[in-house]
């Protein structure tokens, strides 16, 4: 599967999901809406404290990995330029003293 039939298929699933919400939660009628929009703001007073810290830990998780593969390439970068370094040189052309 390649990308572009991945991202069909990731799509797909969004616009799957976004119909059943609409049609379970009746998000087309005021009501319901009106309804939905109460849950949420009830579910944010209790949890979103929570929502955020669980945010920050992922944010900084993630954070923390890239900075470990910028550290290892970086590192790797200078191995291989300590190596050329000091490794053997080669003339390519000769010298013009000669």
């Amino acid at each position: 599967m390649d990308w572009s039939e991945a991202r069909k298929n990731l799509l797909l699933l969004a616009v799957a999901l976004a119909f059943f919400f609409v049609t379970r939660y009746d998000l087309l009628s005021p009501g319901g809406l009106k309804t939905v929009q109460e849950k949420l703001l009830a579910w944010w007073a209790a949890y979103g404290l929570f929502a955020l810290v669980g945010l920050a830990a992922l944010l900084t998780v993630f954070a923390g990995w890239k900075f470990y593969q910028w550290r290892a390439q970086a590192a790797h970068e200078r191995a291989i330029l300590e190596a050329v370094a000091s490794g053997p040189t080669l003339q390519l052309l000769p010298r013009a003293d000669a």
